[in-house]
């Protein structure tokens, strides 16, 4: 979000003050993709906003003018550098090989397809899937409320008639989305200011019917009481101190894997360890890696 706010920023000014601007947030798009691999859909964003500035493109020729293999260069040093850090920090972790056991979605197109809508009717419900609170016979309504956002969304993106970088860094988001093997709905919460947005402005169309401003308002309040019961239950998790692994999965290798790191069982006395999910707890929490 800083990255995408200094970009905007910098369409309202211009000079060193737009020129500082549009590198801070690449600066910040390398740092958000060394980070998370979907920090990739930053940089058509940041492309997009520095080529519209002809003034500051003028420059950026005029800088690297006889020195086009020297600036070559350490473009693809810096790509290069940055990527290895992701792919390091990945494969070290060990998250890759839970994501392949555990996360790997449907080959099928068909398959792809209807995770994917179900990861957008997650979005539109604000009931994630994996929730111990929702229902299995309620699953089948994930399908009708993704495909109903995806129609507001497009309502809302004719509506505003704009293309500008809110719309690219959307687009791009999605794009990386659509092509990652996983399906899981809070990969998408970079986006989903955006998508709020784009709900807000259909809705704003539409709402001079006063059945569907009803049904709008109906649905508004139901999700924003579904996301404070949900933050009210997360705290409540957080807090729950040594029985975090029972209440938080059913899984009985995971449960396991989280007494093993935090000691509070010795690996003998409990039966199948998650040791790849054990690696990734160690790695990133500190507490556990003393253990």
């Amino acid at each position: 979000m800083l990255c995408l706010l200094l970009l905007e920023r910098s369409t309202h000014t211009g000079g060193f003050a737009a020129t500082s601007m549009i590198m801070g947030a690449a600066a910040l798009a390398a740092g958000a993709f060394a980070i998370r691999t979907i920090g990739i859909a930053l940089w058509p964003t940041v492309i997009f906003v520095a080529l519209s500035r002809f003034s500051i493109a003028q420059r950026m020729r005029d800088s690297t003018r006889g020195q086009l293999a020297a600036a070559a260069s350490a473009a693809a040093a810096i790509v290069l550098a940055v990527g290895a850090v992701a792919v390091i920090g990945i494969m070290h972790s060990g998250y890759l090989r839970i994501f392949r056991a555990q996360e790997a979605s449907p080959d099928s197109v068909f398959g792809q397809a209807k995770a994917k809508l179900r990861v957008v009717g997650e979005l539109a419900t604000n009931i994630p899937g994996s929730s111990r609170y929702a229902l299995d016979a309620a699953r089948p309504l994930y399908y009708v409320a993704g495909a109903l956002l995806i129609v507001l969304i497009i309502v809302g993106s004719i509506h505003r008639r704009r293309l500008g970088l809110v719309e690219v860094y959307t687009a791009s988001t999605v794009l990386v989305l659509l092509a990652f093997p996983g399906n899981l709905s809070r990969l998408w919460i970079p986006i989903v200011p955006m998508l709020i947005a784009y709900v807000l402005v259909a809705a704003r169309a539409l709402g001079r019917r006063r059945l569907v401003r009803i049904g709008l308002s109906i649905y508004f309040v139901a999700f924003a009481a579904v996301g404070v019961a949900s933050l009210a239950d997360s705290v409540r998790l957080s807090f729950s101190g040594a029985q975090f692994p029972d209440r938080w999965t059913s899984v009985p290798s995971l449960r396991a894997a989280y007494k093993v790191a935090f000691g509070q069982v010795t690996p003998a006395s409990v039966g199948a360890i998650d040791h790849d999910a054990l690696q990734v707890l160690r790695y990133y929490e500190p507490r556990a890696s003393q253990k």
